[in-house]
């Protein structure tokens, strides 16, 4: 059988508004030109029953565009082996535009967006690309991977490793329950909030960082390449103060390991105590000036 193709085209005011469900197959959502929101779906009739699945293009009053695919599973054609077929989605849509995309057995791939961003996968990886604002992502047996994410991330991951690179997330909350995190962003005001049942967390941050870092764990270790500055340990809390302390950075673990990494060289804290630095004026490392700056913070 040949392949099914639907195209639609909307178009829509600023910032646009797309809400997308696939049952199974593929999503790939790219920038397009301003004001316009442009459909391809393509059915995969071999993977499944072509008529029965149907797919639903439709824009509401306030100009937000609803696209999903529909089954229409009647009578007793589940006993004759009837199931959806695969149904592959590229949409274009504007640089600015609110994304909430859900997929059974569905991939996805979405680059170059800001706002609200909302993505959800049962049975399939995500991959994310160069995308600012309001994050909120969930997968279940699917990996996420991404770089260039720039926002606030309200991540969650059952059975799914989570790897986001080159990101500048102003705040992060990551719940994983059998899955890995490795995580590289700047810090900002936070909090970097992590839990983990028995997923390991891998945070790379720059050499400038300064944070407090809380970890309750029954089992799991902390370990950092940052100069610890103050350390102790309670009730099964740990707690430690790297790079003079700031924003906050906590994991709650069952048995999943923090590791916090410098993602180049670390900036030495300057010198606080008076006669460190008179020594160091007397051997020639410190001007006066130099003195003078530190003493007065």
């Amino acid at each position: 059988m040949s392949l099914e193709t639907i195209e639609h085209t909307f178009s829509v005011s600023s910032p646009a508004q797309l809400k997308l469900g696939n049952i199974s197959g593929s999503v790939e959502i790219q920038t397009g030109e301003d004001g316009v929101i442009h459909v391809l779906a393509v059915k995969q009739p071999g993977s499944g029953d072509a008529e029965r699945t149907k797919i639903e293009c439709l824009q509401a009053e306030d100009g937000s565009v609803s696209i999903a695919t529909r089954f229409s599973d009647v009578g007793l054609t589940w006993l004759f082996g009837s199931q959806v077929c695969d149904v592959d989605y590229v949409i274009k849509v504007p640089r600015q535009c609110s994304l909430n995309v859900n997929g059974v057995s569905n991939s996805l791939h979405v680059s170059g967006f800001e706002g609200d961003l909302t993505f959800k996968t049962v049975s399939g990886d995500m991959t994310l690309n160069d995308l600012s604002g309001m994050l909120k992502i969930e997968t279940v047996s699917g990996d996420i991977t991404g770089e260039f994410l720039s926002g606030s991330g309200q991540l969650k991951s059952v059975s799914g490793d989570i790897n986001l690179r080159d990101s500048s997330l102003t705040s992060a909350s990551v719940n994983t329950v059998s899955g890995d995190v490795s995580l590289q962003t700047g810090l900002a005001e936070g909090p970097y909030k992590f839990h983990a049942v028995s997923g390991d967390v891998h945070l790379v941050v720059p050499g400038t960082s300064r944070c407090n870092v809380e970890m309750h764990s029954i089992s799991g270790d902390f370990s950092t390449n940052f100069p610890v500055n103050q350390s102790s340990r309670s009730n099964g809390i740990q707690t430690s103060r790297l790079g003079g302390g700031g924003v906050l950075l906590s994991l709650n673990s069952v048995s999943g390991d923090l590791l916090v990494e410098c993602d180049g060289e670390i900036s030495q804290a300057p010198v606080k105590n008076s006669l460190d630095i008179l020594s160091k004026i007397e051997s020639g490392e410190l001007t006066v000036e130099e003195a003078l700056a530190q003493l007065n913070g």
